[in-house]
């Protein structure tokens, strides 16, 4: 990725794209030890499962018809079988290579992750932005939740069965909890800790809460970090022109136009980033 982007200094570079694969390479090392191109099949189908989804979505839910025979449940169906028998294979001919001696514990499978020796500065600094990026654009806008048991919140009684969908990028946004600049970019609010500027409120969620937080947060964080660390030692970046401020949820959120920035290769004999240097670039980078 960055071989790629060194002979793009200067010109536009839509990093989404790289971004995307390189998530997906991180993903397929750390949990199976395979490498993207290994695991390719796995995130092309999953990137159609997700738009199948999304096109269900749209229609209204009447019982039983997620066993009607469609065009788009057989799809769906196949998919899933396909996946998990990709996922089976990968994990059994991982626990056999490392039964067998023939591979290195340095995945999920074998648990070993080394992390970059960072500054406390830097981290601190790039974990507020990780923060207020996640408070905006939260990864999922939208979750679902069951009630299992009658439930009481405030003046409403809450039925057992019910459903309720929780819009993340609303309680993101409420200005009664985040002030008047809930809107804005200032990851400086989450200076003293997520806890103060929430006033112990539960309203940042950004992997979910309680046991079905997701398991790949602090994961996601960490890979985030270690990425930033790497790429802003060499590069120096601005929105292009060209650049169209439009999220779209497709399952997850994602640039429906894709991320154009002009890149600026930094000297090598530039010292490393100062202490503002995260801050200030990723606030121009925020339209």
């Amino acid at each position: 990725m960055m071989r790629t982007w060194e002979e793009q200094v200067g010109g536009e570079v839509d990093v989404w794209p790289h971004l995307e694969r390189l998530s997906s390479d991180v993903i397929s090392r750390a949990a199976l030890g395979s490498s993207y191109e290994q695991g390719k099949r796995i995130f092309l189908l999953q990137k159609e499962l997700m738009r199948l989804a999304s096109e269900a979505s749209q229609f209204v839910f009447i019982p039983g018809t997620s066993f009607l025979p469609t065009t788009l449940q057989k799809r769906m169906s196949e998919i899933d079988h396909e996946l998990k028998g990709f996922l089976k294979d990968m994990v059994i001919t991982r626990e056999k290579a490392l039964k067998e001696g023939g591979a290195e514990e340095e995945d999920l499978l074998g648990y070993h992750y080394s992390f970059p020796d960072l500054e406390s500065d830097f981290v601190e600094q790039v974990s507020m932005i990780l923060n207020e990026v996640l408070r905006l654009y939260a990864p999922v806008p939208l979750t679902l939740k069951t009630v299992h048991k009658t439930t009481r919140l405030g003046h409403i009684q809450i039925p057992a069965g019910v459903q309720l969908f929780l819009p993340l990028l609303l309680i993101h946004r409420d200005q009664d909890i985040w002030g008047n600049d809930a809107n804005e970019f200032n990851p400086k609010r989450f200076s003293e800790g997520v806890s103060k500027v929430t006033r112990n409120e539960l309203a940042f969620l950004p992997f979910g809460y309680g046991p079905r937080t997701s398991i790949a947060g602090n994961y996601v964080l960490l890979e985030a970090k270690a990425v930033l660390a790497l790429v802003l030692q060499d590069f120096s970046m601005e929105l292009s022109p060209s650049y169209k401020h439009a999220s779209t949820p497709l399952v997850t959120l994602k640039p429906q136009y894709g991320v154009p920035l002009i890149l600026t290769q930094i000297k090598p004999n530039l010292p490393f980033l100062t202490l503002s240097d995260p801050m200030l670039m990723f606030a121009s980078l925020h339209p």
